[in-house]
């Protein structure tokens, strides 16, 4: 860790993680022997051990792809005298605000996971132990696999769609203590939420 990650609270990070350039929500924990760097990750995440970002790439459209071609002033290219073409730099900046991987909230990555740069994993998404994900994950799917896919959701379309607009990863910790109960069964969570949605609307008309 280093002084440039950012902390919500409530978070727990195990022995020789290398958590850089990051920022955490709230309340998530993240595992041992973990690489994550410049990785925004959102609240009430569960992030397994050894789970890494893969940050190094090479481009495909050049003759090579030996680094001593597109990376001429890496330090080790340097040191093995093969510092090339040192006006052009292949970019490793990443997509989303400047992060290399963008985690959404309430999301579970089981052990050994792996993930390319460029990412954005959708809030509520689960991904299997040991997969490999090369392509953007979708809110509340599951993903398992090398390359991962979806191979589920875990509630149908309408759940969705009222747990994404309801964001209840950031509500207070006060409320959601108040209604924790209800996070045991789905439905009774989404029929209290909507009642308190009528309440305002008729309080405010």
């Amino acid at each position: 860790m280093n002084k440039f990650t950012k902390f919500e609270g409530s978070n727990h990070i195990k022995k020789n993680t290398n958590l850089k350039d990051s920022s955490v929500g709230f309340a998530t924990y993240i595992g041992k022997n973990c690489n994550l760097y410049r990785a925004k990750i959102g609240r009430f995440c569960s992030i397994a051990n050894d789970v890494s970002i893969i940050i190094s790439d090479h481009p495909t459209n050049i003759v090579s792809t030996h680094p001593c071609f597109h990376k001429g002033n890496h330090p080790v290219m340097r040191q093995i005298g093969l510092s090339m073409n040192l006006n052009y730099s292949h970019s490793d900046s990443g997509r989303v605000d400047g992060y290399n991987i963008k985690i959404g909230s309430d999301v579970w990555i089981g052990e050994s996971v792996k993930i390319m740069k460029n990412i954005v994993i959708g809030d509520g998404a689960i991904i299997g132990t040991g997969a490999i994900i090369t392509k953007d994950v979708p809110p509340y799917s599951i993903c398992v696999g090398v390359p991962a896919k979806v191979i589920k959701y875990r509630f149908n379309a309408e759940v969705i769609n009222f747990l994404i607009s309801n964001q209840w990863w950031n509500k207070s910790k006060k409320e959601i203590m108040d209604v924790q109960s209800l996070f045991l069964d789905v439905d009774k969570y989404i029929e209290h939420e909507q009642k308190v949605i009528e309440k305002h609307i008729h309080e405010k008309y």
